[in-house]
């Protein structure tokens, strides 16, 4: 993983298998991101449970034809040039117009010249937390994703003092397209603009 792809040259992926000490064997894949997404993870997750379960009783696996990432390019660029696509992209001109300023949190300030370099930060919730949320968001109508975004929002509008905010989500477009078996990287980010002023609607 500590070796850079050359782009202009296949493939774009590499596999290795590690045997542990203890017996258990672990398959290594390394991707670019060019041809491989949260999306794609799944996917080839999945499909490699498939052919183990499929060799451990002597069979061969039994594949669905496989999607193609041209055509899943090609129909995106079409449906993008239609009319769906171009009603689309009115409204988020729309909504998007007059955008409010950059937020500023108290312990960092954006660079300059500014840059788009990002961590990930990640955290696992006990089953306890996990349920008490799954409960709120019941409560009041939404999803568990919806509700940690009103909590993310609300911890924003604290920190900043600013309510109009606009937050860009990541998602799969494979699953716009229903082509849940793609191994591609199919990552567009849906830019939502949050305002937790009384009376002011989301888009």
């Amino acid at each position: 993983s500590a070796t850079d792809f050359q782009l202009d040259q296949a493939p774009l992926a590499r596999a290795s298998i590690v045997l542990l000490a203890d017996g258990r064997v672990v398959v290594h894949l390394v991707a670019s991101h060019l041809v491989f997404d949260g999306w794609a993870s799944s996917v080839f997750n999945a499909e490699l449970a498939q052919a183990y379960r499929a060799r451990c009783v002597g069979l061969a696996p039994q594949w669905d034809t496989p999607a193609s990432p041209l055509s899943f390019s090609e129909s995106e660029n079409a449906r993008f040039a239609g009319t769906e696509g171009q009603a689309s992209l009115a409204h988020w001109k729309q909504a998007l117009a007059h955008l409010p300023k950059a937020i500023s949190l108290s312990d960092r300030k954006p660079g300059n010249p500014r840059t788009f370099a990002a961590d990930t930060v990640r955290a696992r919730l006990d089953g306890q937390r996990l349920s008490h949320l799954k409960e709120q968001a019941r409560a009041h109508g939404a999803t568990l994703f919806q509700w940690l975004l009103h909590t993310v929002t609300e911890l924003l509008v604290q920190e900043t003092g600013q309510q109009d905010l606009v937050i860009s989500i990541p998602f799969a477009a494979q699953s716009l397209e229903r082509r849940s078996a793609l191994i591609a990287d199919g990552v567009l980010d849906l830019p939502v603009r949050l305002n937790s002023s009384p009376g002011e609607p989301s888009s």
